[in-house]
């Protein structure tokens, strides 16, 4: 029973919630039901549908848009839906809203691929009004546009005549009067430069502009028409013109050096060129020391349009070839060269009395008759090709030469004169000693007096000392020849002319008297002491190698000239010698007899004696034979002895270690003891 019940209320639920619904649909109107059975299609209670207005835009491609599309309508506040039929095929639309002021229309985005070929695009869209039906579709055309920047600049820019190594700025204003944003970074070729921006990045938006600074640095002469790409529309493309120039210029690229033989060098007056308006200070230097300048100038300055001579010389100190170049440069980089050469001078002989410069007169003064006395000439070459020369002299003098007639280039060759009168000669004699070459002659005139009396004048030489080590003292120069020769060792008198005196032949004194033919090792020009009778077949040793040396002494080798093996050899040493007549310092070879010979076949050894510790000492040595005839002097050899040892610390040395000695024995017999009485401690070691 009660079962029934339920089912009863449940129903019972069911048929109020229907008869409540039937209530509320009878209230609403007719017109506003969902579904009017009683209302046909196309009464007159439809209220039709709107007209869709067609359109028409252009669009950038890539850039969004909106687009309003329009429907005309009952009126302004009539409510329109709008409906898009076929979808853009180019582009992509957005959200479609109406239009909140006035609901005829709708706005919606559209957005056309950047990179899409296309050049139009479309859609169509339908309209109604709420619950109404909808139109015929309108079609929207779209025109795509393309994003272009559009650069206007100035079509030609004139940087004018420009000197090579100068630079010129030119400003190049420039807008974008496109439809796109124009990006890129420039890039000019030299002689451009781009100044600003520095990094060459140029942006600029839609109707920007900037300007361009851009410079011109010619490297050399050229004229310029370079077209400056910004932007390859119509007006991004400037024409930078220019007309580059050298500032100046060698008349020849290569200049030869003249032979001039009054001055015995080689010069050459080398022509520039200036090519500009201005006065221009330009530096100028040669490849090499070798090649001067007039005045040794560094710069030059150069009249505008104007030809400058510059004289350039290689002197006759360098005779040989020369191949160079000479180099101009302006301070703005620019430079050039040209080159220039020299053939190789000729040769050229000089003839020199030693000490006595510019001299032409060797007076021997007096001298005993059956003795001979030397004095001595150099003879040099002081071209760059070797010469043949031949010596002209009359008897009692007599040219004692080694080398041959030939002379190399930049040689120098000594010779000894000797004027040896016979037993039997007696006054004066007066030649002249000429040496002949191809297209020179050369003379110096000779003086001697032959005596027969025994009688010969010459100095009083009291005291000698060894040669200065190098660097303790000032060399000395030698004396200028106002000095007789001296007479030593063969029973002749001795004195002294005052400088400037006349002797008995009426004449000066010589302007260097027995002066020798070699210079020393030191390039000192001393004279003898010993007068030698010279034998021209007599040769003199060589071949000189040190063997030892100490603080005292040293010990040499040197080789036999053939022949010798009956011969003996003397040596000399130079030194300054105070001559107490003239009170003067003078530099001689005197006899060095402190010396032991030892000779193995023709290698002989020389142990100098009696030297002083840490001294530089030079001698020479002469070959003589029996009958006391010396041959001419070897070349002149520098020896150098060693520090002598320092005793003061070898004996405190000594001292120290027998002090050390001592300590250590001492040390052992205390342990020894101790061990021995039983008080040794292993621990401690004592």
């Amino acid at each position: 029973m009660f079962e029934h019940l339920g089912q009863l209320n449940r129903w019972s639920g069911r048929l109020l919630a229907a008869a409540f619904f039937a209530c509320l649909l009878g209230a609403i109107p007719a017109e506003a039901q969902f579904f009017n059975r009683n209302q046909e299609p196309g009464t007159p209670t439809d209220p039709g549908f709107p007209d869709p207005v067609p359109g028409k835009i252009q669009v950038l491609k890539g850039q969004e848009v909106k687009i309003e599309l329009t429907a005309k309508a009952k009126g302004p506040a009539s409510i329109v839906e709008f409906l898009i039929r076929d979808f853009p095929g180019a582009g992509e639309i957005g959200i479609l809203e109406s239009k909140k002021n006035d609901r005829s229309k709708a706005i919606m985005t559209y957005t056309p691929k950047l990179n899409t070929a296309a050049t139009t695009d479309k859609f169509t869209f339908s309209v109604r009004y709420p619950n109404g039906r909808w139109s015929a579709p309108a079609k929207f055309e779209i025109e795509l546009l393309d994003a272009i920047p559009k650069i206007t600049a100035p079509a030609v820019v004139e940087f004018g005549r420009v000197m090579v190594g100068d630079e010129v700025q030119k400003e190049i204003f420039i807008q974008n009067s496109g439809n796109a944003i124009y990006e890129k970074t420039l890039i000019l070729p030299e002689p451009w430069h781009l100044l600003s921006p520095k990094d060459g990045k140029v942006d600029l938006a839609i109707g920007g502009s900037t300007a361009l600074r851009v410079a011109y640095r010619p490297t050399e002469a050229a004229k310029e028409n370079f077209h400056f790409t910004i932007h390859r529309n119509g007006g991004g493309i400037p024409q930078l013109r220019a007309e580059s120039y050298i500032p100046f210029s060698f008349t020849q690229n290569e200049w030869q050096l003249n032979y001039d033989p009054k001055g015995f060098n080689r010069t050459a007056k080398i022509v520039v060129k200036n090519h500009s308006d201005r006065t221009l200070a330009v530096g100028i230097r040669s490849s090499d020391d070798r090649l001067k300048i007039e005045n040794n100038r560094n710069e030059i300055y150069l009249n505008p349009k104007a030809e400058t001579k510059v004289e350039v010389e290689i002197p006759a100190s360098d005779p040989h070839l020369y191949e160079g170049t000479l180099e101009l440069s302006l301070s703005n980089g620019y430079l050039t060269n040209a080159k220039v050469r020299g053939e190789v001078l000729p040769g050229r002989l000089e003839l020199e009395i030693p000490g006595a410069k510019g001299g032409t007169l060797i007076n021997f003064g007096d001298v005993m008759a059956g003795k001979s006395i030397q004095s001595g000439v150099v003879l040099k070459n002081v071209g760059g090709q070797a010469v043949q020369f031949e010596f002209d002299l009359e008897a009692p003098f007599e040219a004692l030469t080694t080398g041959a007639n030939i002379i190399g280039p930049k040689t120098a060759q000594p010779m000894a004169i000797a004027f040896s009168p016979q037993s039997t000669d007696s006054g004066l004699f007066d030649e002249t000693l000429l040496v002949r070459s191809a297209d020179q002659q050369l003379a110096i005139r000779l003086l001697g007096v032959a005596r027969q009396d025994g009688k010969a004048n010459g100095p009083s030489i009291t005291s000698l000392r060894p040669v200065p080590a190098i660097g303790n003292g000032a060399p000395v120069s030698p004396p200028n020849g106002n000095n007789p020769a001296p007479a030593i060792g063969n029973g002749g008198t001795t004195g002294t002319r005052p400088p400037g005196a006349v002797d008995s032949t009426g004449l000066p004194a010589g302007e260097l008297l027995n002066a020798d033919p070699n210079r020393s090792a030191l390039g000192f020009l001393p004279r003898p002491l010993k007068e030698r009778r010279v034998a021209e077949h007599l040769k003199p040793a060589f071949g000189f190698a040190l063997e030892d040396k100490t603080a005292w002494d040293t010990t040499l080798t040197f080789q036999a000239p053939p022949g010798s093996q009956d011969h003996s050899f003397e040596m000399e040493m130079l030194g300054p010698l105070t001559n107490t007549q003239t009170r003067e310092v003078e530099l001689v070879w005197a006899p060095y007899t402190t010396v032991e010979y030892t000779r193995e076949g023709d290698r002989v050894s020389a142990h100098i004696k009696g030297l002083a510790p840490k001294g530089t000492y030079e001698f020479r040595i002469f070959t003589v034979n029996a009958n006391g005839h010396s041959s001419l002097p070897s070349a002149a050899f520098a020896v150098e002895t060693d520090m002598p040892m320092d005793w003061t610390w070898i004996y405190a040395g000594f001292g120290v270690f027998l002090l050390v000695l001592v300590g250590f024995i001492l040390i052992q017999m205390i342990r020894k003891r101790r061990r021995e009485s039983g008080s040794y401690h292993p621990r401690y070691g004592y």
